[in-house]
């Protein structure tokens, strides 16, 4: 059992969390960005640590700073809640190597399931139902896939976080007249990676498309 875990989060997250290592007689430290001096999360926590400045990627989303924070407190383990460095396999890989426990998957699971295609075959793998669809090729690839799967389909980016949603479309030139090559390159652009399509079975979703809100590079530009 640890005696002290630093929570790498802040919020409501970190208040959760710090009222369960309360329970289990665990010690919680926080971390706490300028923005966030004074905040509840660090007044419930036993001790706090500044990480750096308001900006997320200067303080919540820099790892040698959360680690560092983690040393300097006599933390034995890191607890990333959700969100910032949670799925980060890096920082995973990171903690273990600076002698701490990352409270979580190990980086080697992250990876897997934070590409959706790999995790597609792992749970093919271990005999779980997953829905059928088609993944990679080009966006018209993908289109004529869409066609012998059936329509509606459901187009999410294969990699990517950031809670990105899928974007759903009943036929090729559905939502609103935008045809569904567009939406695949919406969701490539969207998460700079390869893409996949996977069919819906029984959930029907009418989403619009605005494609003068997408300012995507030439690139993307063409099917």
């Amino acid at each position: 059992m640890f005696k002290r875990v630093l929570i790498a989060n802040r919020g409501e997250i970190a208040c959760r969390i710090a009222a369960t290592l309360r329970e289990m007689g665990i010690t919680p430290i926080a971390v706490f960005s300028e923005a966030d001096r004074g905040a509840l999360h660090t007044r419930v926590a036993a001790d706090s640590v500044l990480i750096g400045p308001a900006e997320a990627r200067a303080s919540y989303l820099d790892a040698q700073a959360v680690i560092a924070a983690a040393k300097s407190t006599g933390a034995e383990a890191i607890h990333p809640g959700y969100g910032f460095l949670a799925e980060n396999a890096d920082f995973a890989d990171a903690v273990e190597r600076a002698g701490l426990v990352f409270i979580g998957p190990t980086a080697e699971q992250i990876r897997a399931m934070g590409d959706k295609r790999a995790a597609r075959t792992i749970a093919e793998r271990a005999t779980v139902p997953v829905v059928p669809g088609a993944t990679g090729g080009s966006a018209g690839a993908l289109a004529k896939a869409a066609g012998k799967l059936g329509y509606p389909v459901m187009v999410k980016a294969a990699l990517g976080g950031g809670a990105s949603k899928g974007t759903a479309a009943d036929e090729i030139i559905d939502v609103d007249g935008v045809k569904l090559p567009f939406l695949i390159r919406v969701s490539s652009v969207d998460a700079g990676n390869p893409y996949s399509i996977r069919t819906l079975t029984e959930i029907k979703l009418n989403t619009t498309i605005d494609e003068s809100k997408f300012n995507m590079p030439a690139a993307a530009a063409k099917p």
